[in-house]
């Protein structure tokens, strides 16, 4: 067979179009059937073409109509909408036609309009004819369904109770009817109505209402063996006949054997009498017949219980409780330095018995008193810890205890207060640093004393084979605790910017090696302890650009022991009130009044065109420079709010390459222990007059690193 040509192609389209008449029944239709959704003319948000035909059919499921709504809305402007045009079915019959815009015809388009199907189905369809004079972006439409609620209507055919919920509704009935498989009828239904409550009440179908025809009920009531039964009518109205004794409707009363009635009428003397059962069930029957009915009965219960024998307290202890009758609990207490050993609660059970035993008082005695780490306990008073006995706990050199010295054996046989703990001793050294000298000449400053900065760590940094150093580098930290280091984010991230892929990237922990105790970082002593690092964490907000938050917590892979040479530092209060100190003011807490100089220690250079230092070096820097001061100052970096200055402006001490991560320290006016009120971040030049050293302000972190170093515990 011959290909077909171009022509004959469009000879068998036209073809097509003109059987599919009307025209709008050309073209792709695309079926919808989610809750919600969005409509577009073709190739929107770019203009739409020519002879373009495409029609959305929403089909949604029963219970719903559809919402449609246009959000924008342009086509060519034609009179009648003869040219382009969105017709809008449902119900195969046309709801609207939409052409033009908000310039041309503006009242033939769905300005601000909501269209609502009839049912659950709705038809779109788009035409544009064959020219368009200027590009037109078509239109976007949005849909979604809407819940019907078809109890507003003759209460959706339900004989009693109708209730709609999403996408349909269902039927119910009152109570003491049952409803038929129809799911739309009730028909009375209260045969066998168990009550088993101490006390509760019952009445007749629709009570106060008149009771329906043919009604055949009976409540039970049933409650646990050991309580009897009191029965009373307080409203009774049923048919009687004047002649015969209820022949319509009646009640009758079942219980022990017993049958009374049939009852029926409406005056005092026709109730049923008040009824007491020696046993714990009763059956009341109710039968109407299918004429003539009446408001029928409200009826009430109760019960009262059996007593058990009296019960009597224990040497050294009561009782508490005097109701010695069914369901009724009585309890023991024993006086100071006595336990209850047996039941403590008995209760009157329905054969008339107590459950449990009889309890008697015996002397409290505690457990073994539990140790604590890095301490001991001083003493006791006895091997058997009873009443009254106390121990007191005392914790090993470098730890303090938190909590009470001792406890004591109670009354509850339990020990008084929490078990202590003994934890590290921070922001104390050893050994005394010197005294602050004068020097003006890390910059400008003097060696200090060894193992006087007994949480100075030493963390190197060497990773080639990861690309993120060429060769060792190092930064100082800060000892937290046992497990934890303090250090900058920088230090710990990758910073040679001729490697783009590991720019900016965390170091691997393999890379890290952690050295305390060191004074001389070319030699190592026996007071020196090297380890690995388990785990890096950089804080969530630190900025590689900008170093804001450049703060990181180094995990070691062993809890240390510590030494004369290896001890925590503190850390400061956490800073509450962060939008306080956008100004220019620096507040320093729980420092005492006059001290404005803090000590920096590092290995870094001693000044910008000098190697690092192979000793540990302090100098005393100034700590109340304004951060607008400081800002004038800078030229490449903002210095931030969780940032602050320190330093002379003459220049001559400051930090340098190498020291980062190190602590700028200051000491608690009460307890004069150190804690880091900065950490050393980043500068310009080292000690350059003019210029500030550049620390993390730890006291904004405090929180941070507190749920990491104590989760991780």
């Amino acid at each position: 067979m011959a290909p077909t040509s171009n022509w004959q192609c469009f000879i068998a389209a036209a073809l097509l179009c003109v059987l599919c008449f009307p025209a709008e029944s050309c073209g792709e239709t695309l079926q919808l059937s989610a809750l919600h959704g969005q409509l577009a003319s073709p190739s929107y948000p770019d203009p739409y073409g020519d002879n373009e035909d495409l029609a959305w059919n929403i089909s949604l499921p029963q219970g719903y109509t559809i919402d449609l709504y246009f959000s924008l809305f342009q086509l060519e402007p034609s009179n009648n909408c003869e040219y382009d045009y969105v017709k809008v079915l449902s119900k195969g019959k046309e709801l609207v036609t939409y052409c033009g815009n908000e310039i041309v015809m503006e009242d033939r388009t769905p300005h601000n309009v909501h269209l609502t199907s009839p049912n659950n189905n709705m038809l779109v369809r788009f035409h544009s004819d064959f020219s368009n004079e200027e590009p037109f972006l078509g239109f976007l439409a949005h849909y979604r369904a809407e819940d019907i609620d078809e109890c507003a209507v003759e209460n959706g055919g339900c004989q009693q109770l109708c209730h709609n919920f999403v996408s349909g509704f269902y039927c119910s009935c009152r109570m003491h009817y049952e409803l038929q498989p129809d799911n739309h009828s009730c028909r009375v239904s209260c045969r066998d109505l168990l009550y088993t409550y101490e006390s509760d009440e019952f009445q007749t179908p629709d009570y106060p209402q008149e009771y329906p025809n043919d009604a055949d009920c009976n409540w039970v009531v049933r409650v646990e063996s050991g309580f009897v039964i009191n029965l009373v009518f307080q409203s009774f109205a049923l048919e009687s006949h004047p002649d015969v004794h209820c022949p319509y409707d009646y009640v009758t009363v079942h219980y022990d054997g017993t049958d009374l009635g049939p009852y029926c009428g409406e005056s005092q003397a026709d109730w049923p009498p008040n009824i007491v059962t020696s046993g714990h069930e009763v059956n009341v029957i109710f039968h109407s017949d299918n004429s003539e009915q009446r408001t029928g009965f409200h009826a009430r219960y109760f019960v009262t219980a059996r007593p058990c024998p009296p019960l009597t307290a224990p040497a050294h202890g009561s009782i508490i409780g005097s109701n010695f009758t069914f369901k009724q609990s009585v309890s023991f207490r024993c006086k100071a330095g006595y336990f209850v050993n047996g039941s403590s609660s008995r209760t009157c059970q329905g054969n008339g018995t107590w459950s449990g035993t009889q309890p008697f008082c015996q002397i409290v005695t505690c457990d073994t008193p539990p140790t604590i780490s890095n301490g001991r306990i001083l003493f006791y008073s006895g091997s058997n810890f009873s009443y009254t006995n106390s121990i007191g706990y005392e914790c090993n050199r470098f730890y303090e205890l938190h909590g009470m010295s001792f406890r004591e054996c109670q009354a509850n046989a339990t020990w008084s207060f929490q078990n202590p703990t003994c934890v590290p001793i921070c922001g104390e050294s050893s050994i005394d640093p010197r005294e602050r000298g004068s020097e003006t000449r890390i910059v400008g400053g003097r060696e200090a004393v060894r193992g006087s900065w007994p949480w100075q760590a030493l963390v190197k940094v060497y990773a080639p084979e990861h690309d993120f150093v060429t060769e060792e580098s190092f930064c100082g930290g800060s000892l937290l605790n046992e497990e934890w280091v303090l250090t900058a984010a920088h230090c710990v991230t990758g910073r040679n910017e001729n490697r783009p892929r590991f720019y900016g990237k965390r170091v691997p922990t393999d890379a890290l090696e952690m050295y305390l105790g060191v004074h001389n970082r070319q030699q190592h002593t026996t007071e020196t302890l090297y380890t690995s690092v388990q785990e890096i964490i950089k804080h969530p907000e630190y900025d590689a650009e900008s170093w804001d938050s450049d703060v990181a917590l180094l995990r070691l892979n062993q809890s240390v022991q510590l030494t004369d040479y290896i001890r925590p530092i503190c850390l400061p209060e956490q800073n509450r009130r962060p939008g306080r100190n956008d100004d220019s003011t620096v507040r320093i807490r729980n420092v005492a009044d006059g001290e404005d100089e803090g000590v920096v220690i590092g290995w870094g250079r001693k000044d910008y065109n000098r190697p690092t230092s192979n000793v540990l070096r302090e100098v005393y820097v100034g700590v109340n420079v304004p951060r607008d001061e400081c800002n004038e100052a800078m030229e490449f970096r903002h210095v931030t709010r969780n940032m602050v200055c320190a330093g002379p402006r003459e220049g001559g001490r400051d930090a340098c390459t190498g020291d980062s991560g190190g602590p700028l320290m200051l000491r608690h006016a009460t307890t004069g222990r150190y804690f880091p009120y900065g950490m050393v971040s980043w500068g310009e030049g080292c000690g350059d007059e003019g210029k500030y050293g550049v620390y993390v302000r730890t006291e904004n972190f405090v929180d941070w690193i507190k749920s990491i170093i104590e989760i991780e515990r």
